[in-house]
C-alpha cells in the first residue's frame, strides 16, 4: 500500500511540474467522445481543418497552446548557440492536424508533454540533491578565544610558528602567580587557565578541551582566518581544512570519500571539511579558508556538473539538425510519390524523436544526481 501511494505521490509532482501533461491525457476523453459532434451542425467550416467536432477543437486548441510554447523554448535555445530537434515535433504535429488526424496530434502531444515532464523530475531531483549538500554544509565555527592562542596573526612576528602567539607577562593585578613566558615550563603552568600560555608538548597536552569548550566565539564560518584554533563539538561537521591538535580524533569521512567506517586520526593529522566529528571535541587550527576548503570545493565540482553540457548531449545536438533535414526530405518524398498528405505527417510522426529530445540529458542530469546523493562526483 505505501508503495502505491509513493508511486501516485511522484505522479502528482510530476503533475505539478508540468500542468500541460494531465491536461493532455484528460483531453483524450472528449475526443474519444465527442470528437465527432457538431451542435453547431455545419455552420462553420474552414478552408485546412474543415468543421471539427467539440473534441477535435479541444485538441486543436491543445496544440496551439504546445506549439507556441515549444517554439518560444526554440527561440531561447537558438539564444543561447543550441539547436535541438524540437523543430521537428512542431511541424509533426501541425501536419496531423492539417491532414486531420487528431488521434496523431494526441499521441504527439503526449510524447512532447511526458517527455518533458520526465526530464522537469530528473531536474528537480538533482537539484534536490544539490539542495541536500549545500543545506549540509557548515555554516559556523568555534573559535577558540583562549589567551595565547593564534586567532588568524599567525604571520605576525609576534606569533609563534605554530599558531600560537606568544603571551607577555601578565599584570600582576591579575593574579599573585603571574609570570614571564620566559619562566619554566613548570611555573608557567601555575598559571590559572583563563591567563596562562599553554604547551603543544605530548606532555603537557595542548591544553584543557574542557576549558577550551567555554572559551570560543561561534561566527559564521567565511570569518575563519588562517591560523585560527577552531574547536569541534561532538556529532557536529568540520567547518575548514586544518590540522588536528587534539591527541586523536574519530571523523566520518562518508559525505567526503564514502567511506563507510568511521576513521581514528591523530595529532598533526590534516582535518578535512565535510568530516564529521565523533563522540568527543576536538581542537584543530585552520590551514584553508572557507572559500578553499575540500566541502566547498565538492558544492562547486556537482554545480558545474549540473551546468555544463556534457559530450553526449552535446553530440545529440549535433545530430538534430541532418536529423530534422533527412526528415522532413524522407516526409517530402514520400508525399510526392503517394500523391497523399497524409503520408508526409505519418513520416513525420514516425521520425518524431522524444526519446532523442530527452534521452541523453535525462539521463546525465539523473545520473549526476544520483551520484552526488551517494557522493560520489565525477567530473571530466
Amino acid at each position: 500500500m505505501s508503495g502505491l501511494i509513493r508511486f501516485f505521490t511522484k505522479i502528482l509532482d510530476i503533475c505539478r511540474l508540468v500542468p500541460m501533461l494531465p491536461i493532455v491525457v484528460i483531453a483524450a476523453i472528449p475526443l474519444a467522445l465527442l470528437g465527432d459532434w457538431r451542435p453547431w451542425g455545419n455552420a462553420i467550416a474552414m478552408p485546412v481543418l474543415g468543421n471539427p467536432g467539440v473534441g477535435q477543437w479541444l485538441i486543436i486548441a491543445l496544440v496551439a497552446i504546445i506549439v507556441i510554447d515549444t517554439v518560444r523554448g526554440m527561440i531561447d535555445d537558438l539564444r543561447h548557440g543550441q539547436v535541438g530537434v524540437d523543430l521537428l515535433a512542431v511541424v509533426a504535429i501541425l501536419s496531423t492536424v492539417a491532414v486531420r488526424e487528431y488521434w496523431a496530434s494526441w499521441a504527439v502531444m503526449l510524447m512532447i508533454t511526458s517527455g518533458e515532464a520526465i526530464e522537469e523530475y530528473a531536474q528537480a531531483k538533482a537539484e534536490h540533491s544539490l539542495t541536500a549538500l549545500m543545506q549540509a554544509a557548515p555554516q559556523t565555527a568555534h573559535v577558540v578565544n583562549l589567551p595565547g592562542v593564534g586567532c588568524g596573526d599567525a604571520a605576525d612576528e609576534d606569533d609563534s610558528s605554530d599558531g600560537f602567539r606568544r603571551v607577555g607577562s601578565v599584570p600582576a593585578t591579575s593574579s599573585p602567580q603571574s609570570t614571564s613566558p620566559t619562566a619554566p615550563l613548570g611555573e608557567r603552568n601555575q598559571v590559572p587557565p583563563s591567563r596562562g600560555a599553554d604547551s603543544r608538548s605530548e606532555t603537557e597536552g595542548s591544553w584543557s578541551a574542557e576549558a577550551a569548550t567555554h572559551r570560543f566565539d561561534t561566527v559564521p564560518v567565511e570569518q575563519v582566518k588562517l591560523g585560527d584554533v577552531l574547536m569541534v563539538l561532538p556529532g557536529e561537521t568540520v567547518p575548514v581544512d586544518g590540522e588536528l591538535l587534539s591527541g586523536s580524533a574519530t571523523l566520518d569521512l562518508s559525505n567526503i570519500n564514502g567511506e563507510p567506517v568511521p576513521r581514528e586520526v591523530f595529532a598533526g593529522a590534516r582535518v578535512m571539511s565535510g568530516a564529521v566529528n565523533g563522540s568527543t571535541a576536538l581542537t584543530m587550527r585552520a590551514t584553508q579558508v572557507a572559500a578553499d576548503s575540500q566541502y566547498q570545493r565538492i558544492l562547486e565540482l556537482v554545480a558545474s556538473a549540473q551546468e555544463s553540457r556534457p559530450a553526449v548531449v552535446k553530440t545529440a545536438d549535433r545530430l538534430a539538425v541532418p536529423f530534422t533535414v533527412l526528415s522532413l526530405a524522407i516526409a517530402g518524398i514520400a508525399w510526392a510519390v503517394s500523391g497523399v498528405p497524409t503520408r508526409f505527417a505519418q513520416v513525420l510522426v514516425l521520425a518524431t524523436p522524444c526519446p532523442l529530445l530527452i534521452a541523453a540529458p535525462v539521463a546525465y542530469i539523473a545520473g549526476t544526481g544520483r551520484l552526488a546523493a551517494a557522493g560520489v562526483l565525477i567530473k571530466a
